[in-house]
């Protein structure tokens, strides 16, 4: 029950209509894999660290470029070649995952955002978890791109890192995949879902600078 009443708290918090920018929020820009152009985003000021590697499986398709914002206050682990280990910096996280090879993969066809293609994120996301509560799904259109969005939460009854609530966005641009994945955990995400609600409405997408 109490577990009910922290995601009810968290749906209803995160719903609430305010496309403020927080005065001592911080933009950020990243610049996209495939010349896409640039990412920006406005964070609060926990995420005062940032830094990229790539991430790889034994398969040259599987390579994907990440950059993470955190907090420099707690431990900044980062995966190693085909070691993978999912567990939060801090309690403000956020990571952008890009394919590296997608293009060269093959896979390049843009998929349509729409409900057919969240229904099948959201049946992949209850494969692969057990325990795990889906509290928000939809399509969001923020600076006229439509991004899917997931919100989750789920228990690991058997490790050190019990709670962990999730919010997925995904966009493609000109076909590839772009991810963003904010990621806490504590017990209690609520004010860690308030304040990254208002950073969604500062995620803007350019096209790159064409050369004259």
């Amino acid at each position: 029950m109490k577990r009910l009443f922290l995601i009810t708290g968290i749906l209803v918090l995160f719903c609430a209509c305010n496309n403020t920018i927080p005065k001592d929020y911080v933009e950020h820009t990243i610049d996209l894999e495939h010349n896409l152009g640039q990412l920006t985003i406005s964070l609060p000021p926990e995420f005062d660290t940032v830094y990229s590697w790539t991430r790889w499986q034994g398969d040259p398709c599987s390579v994907q470029v990440l950059y993470r914002f955190a907090n420099k206050k707690y431990s900044l682990p980062q995966e190693q070649g085909t070691y993978y280990n999912f567990v939060a910096d801090s309690l403000y996280q956020l990571t952008i995952v890009q394919f590296k090879y997608q293009g060269e993969c093959g896979d390049t066809t843009t998929k349509k955002i729409d409900n057919e293609l969240l229904e099948r994120f959201v049946e992949r996301y209850m494969e692969c978890y057990l325990d795990i509560d889906i509290f928000l799904k939809e399509i969001r259109t923020i600076h006229k791109r439509d991004f899917i969005v997931i919100g989750s939460k789920y228990t690991r009854y058997h490790s050190e890192e019990k709670y962990e609530t999730e919010l997925s966005l995904y966009t493609e641009v000109n076909g590839y995949s772009v991810w963003l994945e904010f990621v806490c955990m504590a017990e209690d995400c609520t004010d860690f879902m308030n304040r990254i609600e208002k950073s969604l409405h500062s995620i803007k997408i350019t096209a790159p600078t064409k050369n004259e």
